[in-house]
């Protein structure tokens, strides 16, 4: 093995390619190095992936009044690697780092004073115990009511991640629809 040791590379003459390596290379960059791209960055690999948004079709979901249920997505918009499953409303990263998850959920026709709430569920329990906030209609009058939240996990490849949401209106009240419901994750590089 030999070591090449340069400030700069150049090409020979004038502008063009410079190439590292071939086919079936990898090349290193040592921890606590950097790699700085000042031009325009085409390098492959390097993607907030995985990636996905699922949102409810177009039909409502009726939810109990006072009952902390599932909310179901089954209108995948996209999945870079197939880590969202449309059969049971679950996101399992793949790969295990940080990720962004966000969602929203709102109750159609809520009546004064009353609140929809929403819960992250990390493998099969609420998240820190408490839904990650709600929102309560002050309007006087009857109207759609939302909650969305951001929040980031230290997700390993296997945990999986769900959607809940409670409202206390009184009788069963249904799901707004399409991307008024909507679920998505990315995973944060360099976190």
């Amino acid at each position: 093995m030999s070591t090449l040791k340069v400030d700069t590379i150049l090409k020979r003459t004038g502008t063009g390619t410079i190439t590292v390596g071939q086919s079936g290379d990898t090349i290193t960059i040592p921890s606590g190095a950097t790699l700085n791209s000042a031009g325009t960055n085409t390098l492959e690999g390097i993607a907030n992936t995985p990636a996905f948004l699922a949102q409810k079709p177009n039909s409502a979901q009726s939810i109990s009044q006072d009952s902390t249920t599932k909310v179901t997505f089954t209108d995948e918009i996209y999945d870079s690697d197939g880590t969202y499953d449309t059969s049971n409303s679950r996101f399992t990263p793949g790969v295990a780092g940080k990720y962004c998850i966000s969602a929203q959920v709102g109750f159609e026709n809520m009546s004064d004073a009353k609140y929809c709430a929403v819960y992250l569920y990390v493998n099969g329990s609420e998240l820190n115990s408490r839904s990650m906030g709600f929102n309560v209609n002050g309007a006087d009058t009857t109207q759609d009511v939302f909650f969305n939240f951001t929040y980031t996990v230290n997700a390993s490849a296997t945990d999986y991640y769900e959607i809940y949401a409670r409202h206390n209106n009184g009788s069963s009240r249904d799901t707004t629809k399409q991307q008024q419901v909507y679920f998505q994750a990315y995973r944060i590089l360099g976190a």
